[in-house]
């Protein structure tokens, strides 16, 4: 099992959390579990960042507490302002929200290389890359992943039918801003990470992978230019061995 080490900086009162945390069955690993009470600048409701890559997005580091910057730790697991307000009036969807991160830190700690071939398909690259077919990050297959593994989540905490009523009530508001990814979320079942999720996401990523690599070697050479002189793609050894072409 994984030590989690909360941060409950919004000050959040949530008995079941440990028991959110505990359905993950995260294996060994240090994680940080930051509930902060300030919103995201990208608008995210929550997001999971690997301090093995935190070098290469030295901006994220702004959403882990300073004093754990120079700390041993595996993944930041960060929940912003909106989704810590869920816990008061949604705690079906908050167990939710924290599951699909959970299943982001989860996946890193047991396939490394899966997780960075996530991060190297994920938004703006892959929007480019294949030329807006795939527009919605909810269109990736490890997002859909992690979406139905926090449906599992919350079911496990709380029941099927308690989510489904509180997404219903989300759908309900005349404001929802994100009322296609909550459909998408009706539609699914929770269901646990599939083993064979390497195999999805290699099969959606072939045919961009030309764009993927061509968006990559942009990004390579921007950062060769101060201040930035570091690239997540940097990590890439060999793109026919990460993303191979159909045998």
């Amino acid at each position: 099992m994984a030590k989690v080490a909360l941060h409950n900086l919004a000050d959040l009162d949530v008995p079941e959390l440990s028991d959110m945390v505990e359905a993950a069955r995260l294996p060994n690993g240090r994680i940080l579990l930051v509930l902060t009470p300030r919103s995201s600048d990208e608008g995210y409701q929550g997001v999971c960042l690997v301090r093995e890559h935190l070098h290469y997005a030295l901006s994220m580091r702004r959403y882990i507490p300073r004093e754990t910057w120079t700390e041993n730790w595996d993944c930041g697991v960060v929940l912003f302002r909106k989704a810590c307000e869920f816990s008061r009036t949604h705690p079906a969807y908050f167990a939710y929200l924290l599951g699909h991160e959970l299943g982001h830190a989860r996946l890193w700690l047991e396939d490394r290389e899966l997780a960075l071939l996530c991060a190297l398909v994920a938004p703006p690259v892959i929007y480019e890359a294949s030329k807006g077919v795939v527009s919605q990050g909810y269109q990736l297959p490890y997002e859909q992943a992690f979406d139905r593994f926090g449906l599992w989540i919350a079911a496990e905490v709380y029941s099927k039918e308690r989510l489904r009523d509180e997404i219903a009530t989300l759908l309900g508001d005349p404001e929802c801003k994100d009322a296609d990814r909550l459909r998408f979320l009706m539609a699914s079942e929770g269901a646990d990470l599939p083993a064979n999720l390497k195999e999805e996401v290699v099969s959606f990523a072939r045919p961009f992978k030309a764009g993927i690599v061509r968006e990559w070697r942009k990004r390579i050479e921007l950062a060769k230019k101060p201040p930035n002189g570091v690239c997540l793609a940097d990590l890439v050894d060999d793109w026919d061995s990460l993303i191979p072409d159909d045998q």
